[in-house]
């Protein structure tokens, strides 16, 4: 009976790390997939304002617009604008 006793619980420890592990892995790739798609989203709109500012910049440099309406059209104040020039 002993044996038997102990045979149980070895398996249910076993079963219990198993469960564990499993566990762990989902969750670690489930974390890793929401953390791609945040990245992505996060970089796409980095990358959307460094775009618009750059184009801004360029406006302002060829004198089509202000760098009082770059600034506005940035949400920027001119003295942030102007450390993009």
């Amino acid at each position: 009976k002993e044996i038997w006793e102990l045979d149980q619980k070895s398996f249910i420890e076993d079963a219990r790390n198993e469960g564990l592990a499993k566990g762990l892995a989902q969750g670690r790739e489930e974390g890793r997939e929401e953390g791609r798609e945040e990245g992505l989203e996060e970089g796409l709109t980095k990358g959307e304002t460094i775009g618009f500012n750059n184009a801004l910049v360029s406006l302002v440099k060829n004198g089509t617009i202000t760098l009082s309406a770059a600034a506005e059209n940035a949400k920027m104040t001119e003295e942030e604008f102007r450390k993009l020039l």
